[in-house]
């Protein structure tokens, strides 16, 4: 059992392992704010070292990098990366359900003349109007990503009949 305390707020909580193999360090991680640690067994207080801190940081860090890898900067869908690392369960899924694999391509047409009328910021604000849409109609787990420039593709699982007409 060891409790953590948020030295701003003095809230403490208690957490009983119960069994359960978590180390001090998982569940610094967890409640990376509270910095004091008591092992309610031994009934002393220990400040939880400067590593800790540093470690709930970089895991942090890590998340953002490794969404960042696979997200689209701009829209904040998946890139090309992030289509085919996540693509493959969804095919799974598909022949597991013995289902059909939709795929939608949306290329934007007239991109050139945004750009070169309106400048490239409004043409920003096309492809990312056209992403949210995407990530909006895109209920039942599709995965959308931009390929690139003006180009995006949506695969998803055929979950009836009606389900391509519905998306489009």
């Amino acid at each position: 059992t060891c409790e953590f305390t948020n030295l701003s707020s003095n809230h403490i909580i208690t957490i009983t392992n119960n069994g359960i193999d978590n180390s001090i360090d998982d569940l610094i991680l967890k409640f990376g704010d509270y910095v004091r640690l008591k092992h309610v067994s031994k009934g002393e207080w220990t400040t939880v070292d400067e590593n800790f801190r540093n470690k709930f940081i970089l895991e942090q860090a890590k998340s953002l990098l490794e969404s960042m890898y696979i997200r689209d900067y701009m829209t904040g869908i998946y890139n090309r990366r992030g289509f085919y690392e996540n693509a493959q369960t969804l095919i799974d899924t598909c022949n597991k359900n013995k289902h059909n694999i939709v795929i939608f391509s949306v290329d934007m047409d007239g991109m050139k003349l945004i750009n070169d009328t309106y400048g490239h910021n409004e043409g920003d604000k096309a492809i990312i109007g056209v992403a949210h849409a995407l990530r909006t109609i895109s209920e039942n787990g599709e995965i959308c990503a931009r390929f690139g420039g003006d180009e995006f593709i949506i695969i998803g699982e055929e979950i009836d009949k009606d389900y391509a007409r519905r998306f489009v």
